[in-house]
């Protein structure tokens, strides 16, 4: 009963946590920022430049999936985070 207890709590939880949204942005100087989103929460940000070296960082990004979506709502990435890092 307990062990029943305990896999609907982590299900029920896991419905709760808002899915992790990614927007990268060019930039006319030549850097890349990547920026991620729980709902409409920022949570992380990263930039990097122009020869792939991290300038900024801000946040955590959550553990599990990112996705990216274009303007019409389709997915054009997804990312998978453990520990900040992509797997």
């Amino acid at each position: 009963m307990i062990r029943w207890i305990g896999i609907l709590l982590c299900l029920s939880l896991a419905l709760c946590v808002p899915a992790v949204t990614m927007k990268t942005l060019d930039s006319e100087d030549d850097t890349l920022t990547q920026k991620f989103y729980q709902g409409k929460k920022l949570v992380a940000a990263r930039t990097w430049d122009g020869s792939g070296d991290l300038m900024t960082q801000s946040g955590k990004v959550p553990d599990g999936v990112a996705r990216e979506y274009d303007k019409s709502g389709d997915i054009v990435r997804s990312v998978t985070y453990s520990k900040g890092k992509r797997n």
